[in-house]
């Protein structure tokens, strides 16, 4: 049994191939596009906004927040104007802005435990010493244990 040699991401990424060439084009191009934006968009706004996609003539333009969005909306004339100046870029005749939340990572959720009354936690432990299964009486016994921590 002979084993197939295997190919590093970096090699497979860098052979040409019909399904993964216009893939990796497009992707160099939004990356070109984005640093285009940044270059033309002013103060603070260029660090929210990256291109998107490019949809025919249509450049999406994701930002962070809606108030971000509402900044870009007042240079989208200008933008969209020195875009079409440039010679080395697709045609781009509109410009279209989605809000996208910047990844953010989720807290932890809290684990609480769940306790029981005394009460109840005293009829467990009544049914554990009169149960002959020895698992069974064991595992009550330990949920006993969560009802009230200074009893065994």
């Amino acid at each position: 049994m002979s084993r197939s040699k295997t190919k590093t991401l970096t090699k497979w990424l860098l052979t040409p191939s019909e399904q993964l060439s216009p893939l990796l084009d497009h992707v160099r191009l939004l990356g070109r596009l984005s640093n285009i934006l940044r270059a033309h968009l002013t103060g603070s706004l260029a660090e929210h906004c990256r291109a998107a996609n490019l949809d025919g003539t249509t450049l999406v333009i994701s930002v962070d927040s809606p108030a971000w969005a509402a900044k870009l909306r007042y240079q989208v004339t200008s933008l969209l104007a020195q875009l079409q100046n440039r010679g080395d870029l697709p045609p781009i005749e509109r410009l279209r802005i989605r809000i996208q939340p910047a990844d953010q990572a989720r807290p932890a959720p809290v684990v609480r435990r769940q306790t029981i009354s005394p009460e109840a936690a005293g009829v467990i432990r009544h049914v554990a010493d009169n149960t002959t299964d020895p698992k069974l009486q064991a595992a009550l016994r330990r949920l006993a244990r969560h009802g009230n921590k200074k009893q065994p």
